[in-house]
């Protein structure tokens, strides 16, 4: 496994490198386009029609991945020291997390979730530390990784069925 690990990270390093070579507009603007389809999506009475639980599992379970991805757009676009720009992509989506479930809870059809939240904050905090570990920044963000994804699993479940 760790033969396969090394050139995957690898790539994935040499993937973000080139990112972060992009005009520095270019890598603002894409944040903000996916906060705008957040914030579209949020916007629909009903995006998706689930039924059951596996299936609401699943649709709450998205918000760690799409609030996650936001997180990780954000860091990728700021620049200056790591770690300063991990704590501002975390704080900005949990802002903006809240800021979208309040939205969210205007919409005919909708409601606001805490859980919601906690489950965008802990995939932002995932999404940045599996960064962080991807950039080399040592074993913590590794260990990060690990820890957050029980937490994450917790937060959608408490989402689905709380």
């Amino acid at each position: 496994m760790k033969a396969f690990g090394r050139p995957v990270r690898g790539a994935l390093a040499n993937l973000l490198d080139g990112y972060a070579r992009l005009p520095r507009a270019l890598r603002w603007l894409t944040p903000i386009v996916w906060a705008g389809a957040i914030w579209w999506a949020s916007a629909q009475s009903r995006l998706v029609s689930v039924d059951g639980a596996g299936w609401t599992f699943i649709a709450n379970g998205a918000h760690f991945v799409i609030f996650g991805l936001l997180a990780g757009l954000l860091f990728l676009a700021g620049d200056g020291p790591q770690r300063r720009r991990a704590q501002l992509a975390v704080g900005l989506t949990v802002v903006y997390a809240i800021v979208d479930e309040l939205h969210q809870s205007r919409v005919p059809g909708r409601d606001a979730s805490v859980w919601d939240v906690c489950s965008d904050t802990v995939g932002a905090l995932w999404f940045t530390a599996a960064l962080l570990w991807l950039r080399g920044a040592g074993p913590g963000s590794r260990r990060a990784l690990f820890a957050l994804l029980p937490i994450g699993l917790l937060s959608v479940a408490l989402a689905t069925f709380g």
